[in-house]
């Protein structure tokens, strides 16, 4: 299903004579069906086919291009605050309900790079090129369609996704009012490694999602 919506986005996009917000709704299913495939199927899809999806989706980037986004996008001393008093709160509460792990300072430092780098990729793609789209297509309804994208590409780890569509709410409306990446970079970077560390086995299994968590839930 996900490969036929990636043929229909591909067939619509080339097509000269369509309109602007069908073209971006297009774009849409580009994305999303490449980001689908990529997260969910990754560990089962065939090598060359796994090859064509990343390509496909690494010249879509380039074709497609950021809209409305600016790297310099460092927002107010007031965004700074919010994000910090929001994603504090969270992040206090699993390390004082933590009764499943002691949380060492040098594996969480050790860890931290490698979430603030992919979490500068999801939060790149989500802001740079699915957030605009939807602002675009439906405005009124932006932040909880691209809220209800980022928790889906959690799926289906229920608890990851409720999580991760939570957060999205706040982090999204937080860019529409903002225009703060760095702040949503370091928010998500924070969380998604505290979860990771703290949270119980039996919610969070290591954070997988696609098969590979349903081959971890069968163990």
């Amino acid at each position: 299903v996900l490969l036929w919506f990636l043929l229909l986005g591909s067939f619509l996009v080339v097509m000269r004579e369509i309109s602007a917000r069908s073209r971006n709704f297009a774009e849409l299913i580009i994305l999303c069906s490449s980001m689908a495939l990529l997260t969910w199927y990754s560990s089962s899809i065939p090598e060359n086919l796994l090859y064509f999806i990343l390509l496909l989706l690494f010249f879509s980037l380039i074709w497609f291009k950021p809209q409305s986004f600016s790297y310099r996008m460092f927002g107010t001393q007031e965004s700074w605050m919010w994000m910090a008093l929001l994603t504090l709160v969270p992040v206090m509460s699993l390390l004082i309900f933590n009764t499943s792990s002691d949380l060492r300072l040098d594996v969480f430092l050790k860890g931290l790079g490698f979430y603030i780098a992919w979490a500068t990729l999801q939060q790149f793609f989500f802001l740079a090129f699915i957030f605009p789209r939807l602002e675009y297509n439906w405005p009124l309804f932006s932040i909880v369609l691209c809220a209800g994208i980022f928790s889906y590409a959690h799926f289906p780890n229920l608890p990851l996704m409720t999580a991760t569509f939570l957060m999205g709410i706040f982090w999204f409306s937080h860019y529409k009012k903002y225009q703060n990446w760095y702040a949503i970079i370091l928010s998500h970077a924070l969380l998604g490694l505290v979860f990771r560390e703290v949270a119980p086995h039996s919610i969070r299994l290591s954070g997988e999602v696609g098969l590979a968590y349903l081959s971890k839930l069968q163990l």
